[in-house]
């Protein structure tokens, strides 16, 4: 009973003793490059990312299976990543994450290669398993893909208002990571942020910022430094901006203009609008008293001058009392509209037809007869 205990124990540990390791071969790399930049007038060299060239990261898996029974899964700095795997000829089209597999006796050679925007700097970790007899083993290694520091480029300035809370962010894409982003200020005037001489002239006059202020505080996403807090952004503050890694030769540079606008800047305009519409309502009352106060004076005058040419023609010698009574009366009828006019005995009557002054026509003739 013993025996047979002892030679079950010795065929599980047989079982469970195939070899498998994983090593490192080779590092990946990516290809920058250095061109000039214009920054409103600021000339200044940014690095950039060469995504037409790609990088690989080689191991080697050492193991008694065949490769087809071997299990890959893939690390970038400890998240998940999906990986293509391919096993035979390359496709014409494989994307921009996929592996490859080339096996020699016991050994089985891995390439994971990365193009295009999937070039990304850090580290890669390969994670082979393989499971025999209801055992599983395991076994993993790290590659690096390296890369000089890159930094973000701000083609637009930021515009905020005072007061306001602003946070600029200067995230670094590289492997190793560097020490910490230093920042650079230098103050403009706010009516010359659109002087090129002036621009150039601050980014001559960049500044180093202390860590120790109480307007503003730096803070860590990735690298030490890499962010710029203003809680309460103040007025001084408007200017250009520089963050930086390492140097001019292995490092980067970026800037940006921040504009810090008045708080009330946008309602001077308004109170124009407002003033310059008042200002017309007021001309347009005015204009229409005016015209509503000469309309009276016109038919008061008009009536003055009816009643004068009327006591002129009674002071005539000739005429009795009863013709001046009626010639009055004709004459304060027709003030009312001036449009109509009627000849009464050479004199002008408003508001008085032909026909109706017939009878007094007759009237008169039979008094002067009567006289």
């Amino acid at each position: 009973m013993l025996s047979f205990s002892s030679s079950l124990i010795f065929v599980v540990l047989v079982a469970g003793s195939t070899a498998l390791s994983v090593e490192k071969v080779s590092d990946g790399k990516i290809e920058t490059f250095l061109e000039p930049v214009k920054l409103q007038g600021i000339s200044f060299t940014k690095r950039y990312m060469n995504t037409s060239v790609p990088t690989t990261v080689k191991f080697n898996v050492t193991t008694t299976v065949a490769s087809d029974d071997l299990a890959l899964s893939w690390l970038f700095n400890g998240a998940q990543l999906n990986v293509l795997r391919l096993k035979g000829p390359l496709p014409d089209n494989p994307g921009a994450v996929f592996s490859t597999e080339l096996q020699a006796g016991n050994s089985v050679e891995i390439t994971l290669h990365l193009r295009d925007k999937s070039l990304s700097a850090g580290n890669y970790t390969l994670v082979v398993s393989v499971t025999t007899e209801a055992v599983t083993q395991s076994a993993q290694a790290s590659g690096f893909v390296r890369a000089a520091p890159i930094l973000p480029l701000f083609p637009k300035d930021r515009r905020v208002l005072e007061g306001d809370r602003l946070l600029i962010s200067c995230e670094v894409i590289a492997f190793p990571k560097p020490d910490t982003v230093i920042w650079r200020f230098a103050p403009i005037k706010p009516d010359m942020m659109k002087d090129s001489d002036a621009l150039v002239e601050a980014k001559a006059d960049l500044a180093l910022l202390s860590e120790n202020s109480s307007e503003y505080q730096f803070l860590t996403k990735s690298v030490p430094n890499d962010q710029l807090l203003f809680p309460q952004l103040p007025s001084a503050y408007n200017g250009l901006y520089e963050c930086s890694v390492g140097d001019r030769g292995n490092g980067d540079e970026s800037l940006i203009l921040v504009n810090v606008k008045d708080r009330w800047a946008a309602l001077w305009p308004f109170i124009g609008i407002v003033i310059e519409v008042a200002v017309l309502v007021t001309a347009i009352l005015l204009y229409e008293r005016h015209q509503m106060r000469s309309k009276p004076l016109k038919v008061d005058a008009n009536a003055a001058a009816t009643t004068a040419a009327t006591t002129a023609e009674a002071s005539s010698p000739g005429m009795n009392p009863r013709t001046i009574q009626i010639q009055q009366q004709n004459n304060v009828n027709a003030v009312g509209e001036p449009n109509n006019e009627t000849a009464v005995d050479g004199n002008k009557g408003l508001n008085a037809e032909a026909g109706d002054n017939k009878p007094d026509e007759l009237r008169l003739r039979g008094g002067v007869a009567r006289c």
